[in-house]
């Protein structure tokens, strides 16, 4: 049991730069500095000025959007974005699309300019290095994910999906189908725990007691190595009735929330910010009707 960089997809590490150039001046006063013992303290008054302001907004947009389009791909690491081999042609394109969108963008601007490369290695040999730290990231990520959800923090939950985009995309389709089994609970949980705690005035410990990380375990199972898989087996089973619990318990955690109760979304909260994040919308793998 557990996985290693060699059981991983084909990948290759893809680095990029978008950077944005002129527009913007910033002009800073002298400082004033407070001493107290040890302490010291400070302040500088900075003056910020934009030659064009719409301008340089296009131009940070554009940046923005580069950023995340690439890092959607794939995985975020240390070293660059770890993309399945099989996503080449989406790289490529996206490259493509980006660089005419540059081009037209500097042809245009006055006082702005744009900056985007992009270039990309095979990993195999030695270099299996970043795979071993991605996976690494991803079993201490999954761990930061079980953290969140004992704890009913839905902020926190949210915070770390956010991370795990494209893990699903690299790994071998039994560790991937278990993460996004747990990815998936830990949305419902995360929308079903707001609606406890805010709208409905519950007790954090009261609700606490009614997670589920159970999906989530069977996850870092999966992803663990196998000197670290002893350690697993003293806390849940390997056997598929532990993903039959786990489920179950998702449903009576779904049962307690009131999952049946729909509403009109009041705040920006509301919005689920992880639709469209893992691509195409993971199974209702625990069989929860509107009448649960």
């Amino acid at each position: 049991m557990g996985i290693t960089a060699k059981d991983l997809k084909p990948c290759f590490l893809v680095n990029y730069r978008c950077s944005v150039h002129g527009g913007v001046k910033y002009q800073r006063g002298a400082g004033d500095i407070e001493v107290e013992g040890q302490r010291e303290k400070s302040t500088w008054e900075t003056v910020k000025v934009l030659d064009d302001r719409e301008e340089y907004k296009t131009a940070t947009n554009i940046r923005s959007k580069i950023k995340r389009e690439v890092e959607n791909l794939g995985v975020s690491s240390i070293l660059g974005v770890i993309l399945d081999k099989e996503r080449l042609d989406d790289l490529e394109a996206l490259v493509k699309e980006k660089q005419d969108e540059v081009t037209e963008f500097n042809t245009s601007a006055q006082f702005s300019a744009l900056r985007f490369a992009v270039v990309r290695f095979e990993i195999k040999g030695d270099n299996e290095v970043a795979l071993e730290s991605m996976l690494s990231d991803m079993r201490d990520t999954l761990g930061e994910l079980r953290e969140a959800v004992a704890s009913a923090d839905y902020k926190g939950i949210r915070e770390v999906v956010q991370r795990m985009k494209g893990y699903i995309t690299v790994l071998p389709d039994n560790a991937a189908a278990s993460v996004a089994k747990a990815i998936e609970d830990a949305r419902v949980q995360a929308r079903q725990i707001r609606r406890a705690l805010v709208k409905k005035g519950e007790q954090l410990e009261e609700v606490q007691n009614q997670v589920s990380t159970l999906t989530i375990d069977a996850a870092r199972f999966a992803m663990m190595d196998m000197e670290d898989a002893p350690e697993v087996e003293d806390t849940m089973d390997s056997d598929s009735d532990d993903l039959a619990a786990a489920m179950a318990g998702v449903r009576a955690a779904a049962v307690f929330y009131d999952a049946a109760e729909e509403e009109e979304p009041t705040e920006d909260e509301d919005a689920d910010p992880f639709d469209g994040l893992m691509g195409a919308a993971v199974a209702n793998f625990y069989n929860m009707s509107d009448d649960a």
